[in-house]
This record gives C-alpha cells, structure tokens and sequence, in this order.
C-alpha cells in the first residue's frame, strides 16, 4: 500500500479534493504543522513535488480542503485542457445550484450546504413529501442529471440524486445506512469556482450565496 505521501501525490493529480471528510487521514497528514522527526511540514514535501510537475497545492478560499492547480508556467496544451475541464465543469453547475436550492428550503436554512455539514435523507424525504413545490423541483433536477428516470417515488428520485452526488464527491456516506451524509470539501470548490465565474463571466444566480467564500483561487484557470 502507497505511503500517504504518494497518496497524496496521486490523489491530487487525479483531481482530487483532500479534506476531513473525504480523506480524512490525507487530511491531516497536510495539515500537520511538523513532519517525521520535526523535519519539513508534509504539506511543504508534497507542495515542492508538485511544483515539479507544473502543478501547486491550493487550498479552497475556506481552507477545508486541497486541491491541484497548474503553475503559472504550465505548457499552452495543459493550459487548453484545463480550459476544457473548466467549460465541462460549468455545465454541471446549474443541476448543482438546483440542488442546493431544494435543500436549503428543504431544511429552511439560508446557509448553503458546506464541508462536514451532515445531510440526513429522512429530513430531505419528509419536507418533499410536505410540499408540492419541493417534489416538482426534485422531479426537475433528476431529469437534468438523468437519474432514475423508471424511479415511481420521490424516495426512489432522492436516492439516485444523493448517489450521484456520492458518485461525484460532494457526499460522503456515514455508516453503510444509506441515510447520513457529510458534505466533503468538494462544495468547497464549487463555491470557488461559482464565485470565479460571477466575477469574470457576468454568471450570477441569486439563490445560492458562496458561503464567505473570500479570495478566489484564478490560478486555476
């Protein structure tokens, strides 16, 4: 088995957010103020190795989690597919921000879902059941996400969309219920990104606040 060092490595140039509740351990690895024997920060280690491939270790604007961006000088290729990951990136945003839409009316609370938040399905189910304007929405975004298009209950509708999320990284399951979720970093970034785009593309949708998402991280693009 990889050390967490490669762990690391290899994580975040799959494009993976690092943080508590993701990757817990890998977390703490790089938050660690000191390495093996007081020696170099672990972050500092793996931050230096990436700088070595064109890549830097970023953090999201509220520090819950790491993540891999190009360096400045990356080469015009990697700079045009992470263009393209980026277009790619927009088109999710608008399922997303539907979701976040229907569940923070859902839990009737302005504050938009944030890392290690905890998201129970039986309060999601309840207040769909409760209201029509929530069933219609729910039924709406599994059409954009193209999921359980045979479901017959908004149940069926609302364990395919958290399974989807699951699948992408935004939730992580607590247990092996099926019924409690933590929101991972990944949320994080999305915020980050949204901001980014409000910023320089004139993007803007009201009903989903960045959560103080403070500086956003522009090396991305």
């Amino acid at each position: 088995m990889a050390d967490r060092f490669t762990r690391c490595i290899e994580l975040l140039l799959q494009g993976e957010v690092l943080c508590e509740v993701g990757q817990p351990e890998l977390y703490r690895y790089l938050t660690e103020e000191h390495g093996e024997s007081g020696h170099t920060p672990h972050k500092e280690r793996v931050a230096e190795f990436l700088s070595q491939l064109g890549r830097t270790l970023t953090q999201t604007s509220d520090q819950a989690g790491f993540y891999c961006t190009l360096s400045s000088g990356a080469e015009p290729e990697e700079l045009r597919q992470a263009r393209v990951w980026f277009d790619e990136a927009v088109t999710h945003f608008e399922p997303l921000i539907d979701f976040l839409r229907m569940e923070r009316e859902a839990k009737a609370d302005p504050r938009p879902l944030s890392a290690g938040d905890v998201l129970k399905l039986s309060d999601l189910e309840g207040s769909v059941a409760d209201s029509e304007s929530l069933n219609r929405q729910l039924h709406q975004l599994v059409g954009k996400l193209k999921v359980a298009r045979q479901a017959s209950t908004s149940r069926d509708e609302l364990k395919a969309v958290i399974a989807y999320l699951v699948r992408e990284g935004y939730l992580k399951e607590v247990g092996s219920s099926g019924v409690v979720y933590r929101a991972t970093a990944k949320w994080s970034l999305f915020y980050d990104l949204l901001e980014f785009v409000r910023s320089v593309e004139g993007f803007a949708d009201e009903s989903v606040d960045p959560a103080a998402a403070g500086p956003v991280q522009t090396e991305l693009f």
